[in-house]
C-alpha cells in the first residue's frame, strides 16, 4: 500500500457493505494503491443510517481510517465553490444534473 490517501464517498462504502464478494468492490481495488480517509459528515451519514449490529462493521472499518474534521469556517468555503460551481457557464450549460 502506497502513502497516498484518498477521501471515500458514502456511497462507495455502501457498496463495500453491501457486496457479498468485497473482492470485487471498488472500494477493494482502490486499497491496494491508497490508504483512506473520510469526512465527517461521511461518518455521520453511514452511521446514522446503521442498525446496532452495522454499527460494530462501521466502527471498526472506520478505525483504520483518517476522519477529517470539518468546522464552520470549511463549511463556508464549500458552499461557495459549490455555489460557483452551480452558476458556472459550464454548469448552465448542462454538464451538472
Amino acid at each position: 500500500m502506497a502513502g497516498k490517501i484518498i477521501c471515500l464517498d458514502t456511497s462507495i462504502l455502501i457498496d463495500y457493505f453491501r457486496k457479498k464478494n468485497k473482492g470485487k468492490t471498488f472500494f477493494f481495488k482502490l486499497a491496494r494503491e491508497y490508504r483512506f480517509a473520510i469526512s465527517v459528515i461521511t461518518k455521520f451519514e453511514i452511521l446514522n443510517g446503521s442498525d446496532e449490529d452495522q454499527k460494530e462493521f462501521w466502527n471498526q472499518l472506520f478505525s483504520r481510517f483518517r476522519i477529517i474534521p470539518l468546522d464552520e469556517r470549511e463549511v463556508e468555503i464549500t458552499g461557495y465553490l459549490n455555489w460557483c460551481y452551480c452558476n458556472s457557464t459550464w454548469a448552465k450549460a448542462g454538464n451538472i444534473e
